[in-house]
């Protein structure tokens, strides 16, 4: 369903330390969505993350599973402790769920013809899935940053992009933003910055997996809504 980071490294950690791009498998969110639903077959490019969608953690309602998942592993691993590990998942997922609200409450002020998403990559598959978002196309087709565009696939994404009067495009803060802003300028749009790997610096706006989350539905639902 969606056709679907060089220069801005701006507070970035590298995606391993804060353990947010490991591809995690759960069987089924309240939707009922299975998470291989977000499984492409490999283009001609090949995609360092395979052929299933790794970025669940863009649906906090699919961290609160995991909190609860690693608590389940650590009390078997250290059962004097489990029921230490299991309110602490609680409360967690508690947090994940209020959070989870919060966005529902703001992506609200997007119209829904308005909620059409272009990317540098797949990567809001999950979120578009959660908050009734379209990711539209793109600019590297796939779960990756390591393919290049074609002009074929850049030239109808263009076209796609006028036809839905699409206002801007949304690139990880970890990616040249080169090839965005080249499309961008042609369309008379913007180009806004996200998270999507990793956090900031303590001191930044995406300090904790919560500040990940609503700084990127601010910057979204700012350049979405419209006047």
């Amino acid at each position: 369903e969606h056709g679907h980071e060089d220069e801005h490294d701006e507070d970035e950690h590298d995606e391993d330390e804060h353990g947010e791009d490991e591809e995690e498998g759960h069987d089924e969110d309240e939707h009922g969505h299975e998470e291989d639903e977000h499984g492409h077959e490999e283009d001609e490019h090949g995609h360092a993350h395979g052929e299933f969608d790794p970025h669940v953690w863009m649906d906090p309602t699919l961290v609160a599973v995991w909190a609860e998942e690693i608590a389940e592993a650590l009390a078997g691993v250290d059962p004097d402790h489990g029921a230490d590990y299991a309110e602490r998942a609680e409360a967690l997922a508690g947090e994940l769920h209020a959070l989870d609200a919060w966005v529902r409450e703001r992506v609200a002020a997007v119209p829904r013809d308005r909620r059409i998403l272009v990317t540098d990559h797949d990567v809001f598959g999950y979120f578009a899935d959660r908050y009734g978002f379209t990711v539209l196309d793109t600019l590297i087709p796939g779960f990756s940053t390591v393919a290049e565009p074609s002009a074929r696939h850049l030239a109808g994404l263009r076209e796609a992009m006028a036809e839905h009067e699409v206002p801007a495009i949304f690139v990880g803060l970890t990616v040249s933003t080169h090839v965005a802003q080249v499309v961008a300028d042609d369309l008379g749009i913007e180009v806004v910055s996200v998270y999507t790997g990793s956090l900031s610096e303590p001191d930044g706006p995406a300090a904790t997996y919560q500040d990940f989350i609503r700084t990127n539905v601010e910057r979204i639902v700012g350049a979405l809504a419209g006047s």
